[in-house]
């Protein structure tokens, strides 16, 4: 069965994708993951529809060049949804390159809630800060779950930090 709060972390990530799509994301690179799953689900039912461009890869590092890749070629914004912990610290190398030459990248990182971070294993590192040195903007939805994150609220967060 199927739980309500699955069923919001789905909902919010349809709402936060189709946002990105909004502002020009054409392409994105999917890293799998656990943490990461309502995203890849919603990214899935987007491509379906024709709205966005799926790439798959299992190696954070390379999908941030592959990205990179595909800004610089396209001149547009693309996307990297990974997984938390660790695997964010992968994506620094393509965030120093994007940042200094100029190219749109979007890191969406599912990270644990709040009850989940520091709790001893790598993957609850505090990975906010791993790539905010340099990303232009660096937004968090509610830190205690996705689920937990009102409607408006993505919308709110992204409207303050990037024009839509």
């Amino acid at each position: 069965m199927t739980s309500s709060i699955e069923c919001k972390n789905f909902l919010r990530s349809l709402q936060l994708l189709n946002l990105l799509i909004k502002i020009g994301v054409q392409n994105l690179i999917l890293c799998p993951g656990s943490r990461s799953a309502p995203l890849a689900i919603a990214a899935g039912e987007l491509n379906k529809l024709g709205m966005v461009n799926i790439f798959n890869s299992i190696d954070e590092r390379s999908a941030g060049f592959h990205s990179l890749g595909i800004s610089a070629a396209s001149g547009n914004l693309s996307l990297v949804i990974t997984t938390s912990g660790t695997a964010v610290s992968n994506l620094l190398p393509a965030a120093v390159e994007a940042d200094r030459s100029c190219k749109g990248i979007i890191f969406l990182t599912a990270d644990r809630p709040l009850r989940l971070k520091d709790c001893g294993a790598n993957q609850t590192v505090n990975q906010e800060n791993f790539l905010s040195s340099v990303c232009r903007r660096v937004l968090s939805t509610n830190l205690n779950g996705l689920h937990e994150t009102q409607e408006n609220e993505i919308l709110e967060r992204i409207k303050k930090r990037i024009k839509i």
